[in-house]
């Protein structure tokens, strides 16, 4: 079933942000062009390469593909002891997770996932179906787990993605559908307010690509 790789997904990330810490308006008739510069942080890649992904400014991230044993020291290379106290708590991501990235807090006391980004393949997702299709699918298995406040296609520089932005109790996200050569990607930006901030998101989707 369509989407129902990315709620699980999307679920256990949620695990994730509260460790450290069904409706909605659908626009299916354009896209949106976005105006955001891209992204300006470090770029991260995963699967040998051939999955890439920049950053926000002030973020770090991790290939997490192979699974995220000593991703921890990658997220926190000068502190030790925060990698040391992170690591177990990274086993919640779950295993279709291949890239996972985090803004830092300034000022924590400590290291938190409240604001972060995963990038993860949905398998069930069928090729032939266009991105129209697949982004309601995925909507409501985000559905089962958050309030969906908004869908709408949008440019991501030279590709289109279907966007999906959505909270819950605690946390806002948006979600972008994007389809790949041979895979339909969902990258997925979580923030710890309750307005998800739609730019820096944008900023760092639009530099995706897996080859």
């Amino acid at each position: 079933m369509i989407g129902a790789v990315v709620a699980v997904a999307l679920a256990g990330i949620a695990a994730v942000v509260t460790l450290g810490t069904s409706g909605g308006s659908r626009q299916h008739s354009s896209a949106i062009t976005s105006e955001v510069a891209p992204a300006t942080g470090p770029v991260v890649t995963a699967r040998g390469g051939t999955v890439s992904l920049t950053l926000p400014a002030g973020w770090r991230g991790a290939d997490v593909s192979a699974g995220v044993q000593g991703a921890a020291s990658v997220l926190f290379p000068d502190d030790p002891s925060a990698a040391a106290s992170i690591e177990p708590r990274l086993t919640v991501l779950p295993r279709a997770v291949v890239l996972f990235g985090v803004r830092l807090s300034a000022g924590a006391t400590s290291p938190t996932f409240v604001d972060n980004v995963n990038v993860l393949p949905d398998p069930t997702a069928p090729p032939n179906l266009a991105l129209e299709q697949i982004g309601p699918a995925e909507a409501r298995g985000i559905g089962q787990f958050a309030t969906i406040t908004g869908q709408d296609v949008v440019d991501l520089g030279a590709r289109k993605a279907y966007r999906i932005v959505y909270n819950t109790a605690t946390v806002s996200g948006v979600a972008y559908i994007i389809k790949g050569t041979s895979d339909t990607w969902v990258v997925t930006y979580t923030f710890g307010a309750p307005t998800a901030d739609i730019d820096v998101a944008e900023s760092s989707a639009m530099t995706f690509d897996a080859s």
